[in-house]
């Protein structure tokens, strides 16, 4: 249906190059039929037609060759279009399929949110509200407030602690993860969308749905994270070092949690 639709397209478009064409000659004929009269009711003017011909013919020649090569950029177009258009379907599986396995990529945690299904999809709703139970929890505020006071934290002392439930649901994100595999995988299938024979107008669709359902909580959260830090509690990172007993407070968004943003970021704002 589509090819026949392209012929149709195609045949539609040569139709009128050839009837402008056509036009372009008849108004040079009128012009030197027009021109032959003009000449000829002058007695001591004579019209040449081979000189006519000489200066009509060059110029004919050099529009045919404009209008070809537009016909053919024309063509080259439409088989763009209709390549992107038989390949698309594959793509749109394929994103389809990501977004499944991602549904499938379970998140467990015996500890906190043991009744809830946590998967790639939704796991940032989940680190949000870890992040605001620890910003509520009192024994938390103050190991911080003591923290930023010059006092050490330990691991051994923060295992203690009745945030840790919360705490160790959040260092999960804080190096490589099941998430962070994840998102290598949908790093090489973008890299394939876009060296793929796609048109740009297919490219973005697709990338857009992609976005759309996997990405668009976790740019979002380190983004908030950059600009409201201040306002955002940090956590303790218990597995930074496991050569050290004492630990640092910091934010996700500057772990390893961040490994794939700027990628992804750079690519859903390219214009």
């Amino acid at each position: 249906m589509i090819k026949i639709i392209y012929q149709a397209m195609k045949l539609k478009q040569l139709i009128y190059i050839l009837i402008a064409l056509v036009l372009f000659v008849i108004i040079l004929l009128t012009i030197d039929i027009l021109t032959g009269f003009w000449y000829w009711n002058r007695y001591n003017l004579i019209f040449d037609s081979y000189e006519f011909n000489n200066l009509v013919t060059p110029s004919l020649t050099i529009i045919a060759t404009i209008i070809y090569a537009y016909a053919l950029f024309l063509s080259l177009k439409q088989n763009k279009i209709v390549l992107s258009q038989n390949i698309k379907p594959h793509y749109e599986r394929e994103t389809e399929n990501l977004i499944n396995d991602a549904r499938n990529i379970k998140i467990e945690n015996k500890t906190i949110h043991s009744d809830q299904d946590i998967n790639v999809t939704n796991y940032i709703q989940f680190i949000n509200e870890s992040i605001l139970n620890l910003a509520k929890n009192k024994e938390f505020l103050e190991d911080y407030q003591n923290y930023n006071k010059g006092e050490k934290i330990t691991s051994e002392y923060i295992m203690n602690r009745d945030y840790i439930c919360d705490l160790m649901f959040l260092s999960g994100f804080t190096m490589l993860n099941k998430v962070s595999f994840f998102y290598d995988k949908l790093k090489g299938f973008i890299e394939e969308i876009n060296h793929s024979k796609l048109i740009s107008e297919d490219k973005e669709l697709i990338k857009k749905r992609l976005t759309g359902s996997l990405l668009s909580d976790y740019i979002s959260f380190i983004e908030f994270e950059d600009n409201y830090g201040n306002i955002i509690p940090p956590v303790p990172l218990l597995f930074a070092d496991l050569n050290k007993s004492e630990v640092k407070f910091e934010h996700i968004s500057k772990t390893d949690f961040r490994k794939h943003y700027e990628y992804f970021k750079k690519e859903f704002n390219k214009p």
